[in-house]
């Protein structure tokens, strides 16, 4: 690829080219023999088209001859070939020469080296063609292990009827086994072949803002894709940390995590048209398991998705309150029509979904792992929708 320099002046930068009325060159500045590889001797009484394009067809110059035959000037960007065979592009200004009577003798041209811009949007394009290719690898790792997922889920179902007929115990450690082991080896899958192509661009975003200079446009790109990798790194890190055993409990805010979730789950949020309301005072510190935490969120956000369907609009409303001296409520309320069956909604295995669409566990999970940290979770039916009511053990207030 051809490396286009700095412009230092206004004089450097300014490429100069003059033909007769049938295109043969009769004069050309030292700029422009530079750019095109060509000496004067060679330029001169050749045609203009030695160095144009083998991609330009003349019937695209039809509109701008015509209106040079008219006598206006013209601008246009043309597309050309140094004799090293190497593309330049030339933003170009072209002015008719016209004697006593008013007829075209000649043409002038006072050009500016636009090649690199051109570079640019090759890079671009070859940075799209690259995450598409990274979707498309993504969405094919997805689908192989589809079927790998459905038959864990029959499996697992299969596990658990038989854990709770003998004791809820043995069955949350079906659950904790199987689940984890399963979800784990499936999410490394899905980390690895997402890092690779994730690292790859990185590495070519990086390389293109080291090959150019002060473009304030593709500084922006740049730094933006950069974000967006950091984020799908950060998402993978999370999303593998709910299998993790064995979690230990740490002092956490509780604003913070729900805004974490919110950021975590905003495409999906985005895509169904849900809009979350977030109400509160002051912060708080608990002291439990952050993620899982933020898994039960997720799960209210999701069930909140499913029962508003296609109805609009799509409200979650967030409250953070203080509940006696000892605990902090979160409430997570919906405007989707509420529950019927209030008294059965955390029992394992009971779903108001068809079979295929859930086995009727994320809510009973949900409660065991607030229990887990000391605190309750509760259902009612509020106007027009249903509230959870979360409640933690306060570890210290935070302003």
């Amino acid at each position: 690829m051809m490396q286009v320099g700095k412009i230092k002046d206004f004089n450097q930068a300014l490429i100069f080219t003059k033909t007769d009325k049938k295109g043969f060159i009769i004069e050309v500045s030292e700029e422009f023999c530079a750019l095109s590889g060509y000496s004067k001797e060679e330029l001169l009484g050749k045609k203009y088209e030695l160095i144009t394009h083998p991609d330009v067809k003349k019937s695209s110059l039809k509109s701008f001859w015509k209106d040079l035959r008219e006598k206006k000037p013209c601008r246009m960007i043309f597309k050309n070939q140094n004799k090293q065979g190497e593309t330049f592009y030339l933003d170009s200004i072209v002015l008719p020469v016209l004697d006593a009577k008013e007829e075209a003798i000649a043409y002038v041209s006072f050009s500016f080296d636009v090649s690199e811009f051109f570079v640019l949007n090759d890079k671009l394009l070859d940075s799209k063609k690259k995450l598409q290719k990274m979707n498309e690898s993504f969405n094919q790792i997805a689908l192989k292990h589809e079927k790998e997922l459905l038959k864990f889920k029959k499996s697992f179902e299969k596990k658990m009827h038989k854990g709770f007929m003998d004791n809820e115990t043995k069955a949350k450690q079906i659950y904790k086994q199987s689940l984890n082991s399963s979800l784990k080896e499936v999410l490394n899958k899905l980390a690895h072949q997402w890092r690779q192509p994730l690292n790859e661009l990185s590495i070519t975003l990086f390389k293109m803002r080291q090959s150019l200079d002060d473009e304030k446009g593709f500084e922006a790109l740049y730094q933006h894709s950069k974000q967006m990798i950091q984020d799908m790194s950060l998402s993978i890190d999370k999303f593998s940390s709910f299998t993790q055993a064995d979690k230990k409990q740490s002092v956490f805010s509780v604003l913070q995590t729900i805004k974490e979730t919110q950021d975590s789950a905003f495409e999906i949020l985005q895509k169904a048209g849900v809009k979350i309301h977030l109400k509160f005072q002051k912060d708080y510190e608990v002291l439990g398991v952050k993620d899982d935490f933020s898994r039960v969120l997720l799960n209210l956000f999701l069930n909140s998705i499913e029962a508003y369907d296609t109805q609009n609009p799509k409200d979650i409303f967030i409250s953070l309150s203080e509940f006696g001296k000892k605990y902090v409520k979160i409430s997570v309320k919906d405007e989707a029509g509420g529950i019927v069956f209030l008294d059965k909604i955390f029992e394992p295995f009971f779903t108001t979904k068809y079979p295929v669409q859930g086995s009727g566990l994320d809510l009973y999970f949900s409660k065991q792992l607030i229990e887990n940290m000391q605190g309750h979770i509760k259902v009612s039916n509020a106007k027009n929708g249903a509230c959870f009511s979360i409640y933690l053990k306060k570890f210290k207030d935070r302003k």
